[in-house]
């Protein structure tokens, strides 16, 4: 927040590759252990599995939700957007 707080922007535009985690990736740790947690099992071998990847979007999204109100509480008028991936 020090960037938008401390220079005059329009808005912030996250990197093409932060909403786009590959679907092999999110088996760290504390991501198995948020699952666990969450689900009291682990999580799927499948990386393609349809309920491991809509659970980890909503991650995602969560991210990108708090992020955006982080910076609209500064200031409204910022634009917030993340690049296209494909």
């Amino acid at each position: 927040m020090a960037v938008v707080k401390n220079y005059d922007l329009d808005g912030i535009q996250g990197d093409d590759r932060f909403p786009a985690l590959p679907s092999e990736g999110g088996y760290d740790q504390w991501t198995v252990n948020s699952y666990r947690q969450q689900f009291k099992k682990y999580p799927p071998k499948n990386h393609k599995d349809k309920h491991w990847l809509k659970w980890r979007a909503n991650i995602l999204t969560n991210v990108l939700a708090l992020l955006d109100q982080e910076v609209k509480a500064v200031n409204p008028d910022l634009l917030v957007s993340m690049a296209p991936n494909i």
